[in-house]
């Protein structure tokens, strides 16, 4: 047996007439393609059904909350392909829960110069941080190889971590 996992960012699109008259009508589709998705062409009540609505998604890193017009999930799946091309968007995600802002907001140059990379653990941020903050190379180079060899990592990593916002 195959399991396959998909992380492609995809919205359930719903028809919004036949949602109010009791039925449940509508369809998964790839966010590239909800724009111009119908999921109902009816039109049993006279008129044609014209309104959709995306009622679930998945796959959109916490950038897409609630409910939303299919052409706002496609303009928002966009968004984060031109953002992917040069961040990682899980680092972006963490980035605005961080500061409050949407991805519509998300000013580039502010996370490119907050952001240090990833790390397999704190103790390598810390000891990444630290060694960053010596301004002159060559200095570092000659006098932190001692000194880095008497840190205790464990200690000033819980202390570095702890004066972090959070």
């Amino acid at each position: 047996m195959t399991i396959t996992i998909n992380d492609t960012p995809r919205v359930w699109i719903g028809c919004l007439a036949c949602y109010n008259s009791g039925s449940l009508v509508g369809k998964w589709v790839d966010a590239n393609e909800a724009a111009a998705f119908v999921p109902c062409k009816r039109s049993e009540f006279g008129f044609p059904h014209e309104e959709f609505w995306v009622m679930d998604h998945e796959n959109f890193n916490g950038f897409l909350n609630g409910e939303c017009s299919p052409s706002e999930a496609q303009e928002l799946y966009e968004l984060m392909q031109e953002i992917e091309k040069d961040h990682d968007l899980d680092a972006v995600a963490a980035w605005l829960s961080k500061t409050g802002e949407t991805l519509k907001d998300f000013e580039e140059d502010e996370f490119t110069s907050c952001y240090m990379g990833q790390f397999d653990s704190e103790r390598d941020f810390a000891e990444h941080w630290a060694e960053s903050t010596v301004e002159d190379y060559e200095e570092k180079e000659a006098n932190s190889v001692w000194l880095f060899n008497f840190i205790d990592w464990d200690r000033a990593t819980r202390d570095l971590m702890s004066h972090l916002p959070a």
